[in-house]
């Protein structure tokens, strides 16, 4: 399954992530980094079962699919 990432930024140096199911659903996962790629970095090393992948989102674009 290929869950999605949102990044949204807070302020200066704060990013919010949220891994969803889909773009409707509540986040099963929600933390706080310091740059885009620690987000990354840091939903990578979520233990989730059966997931393949990421579609990121930063704002309304589609960075791509991991």
């Amino acid at each position: 399954m290929i869950y999605s990432l949102y990044i949204t930024k807070d302020a200066t140096g704060i990013y919010t992530s949220r891994v969803c199911v889909g773009s409707d659903s509540e986040p099963i996962i929600e933390f706080e980094s310091d740059t885009i790629s620690n987000a990354i970095r840091g939903v990578a090393e979520q233990e989730l079962s059966g997931v393949v992948g990421f579609h990121i989102w930063y704002r309304a674009l589609c960075l791509g699919t991991i």
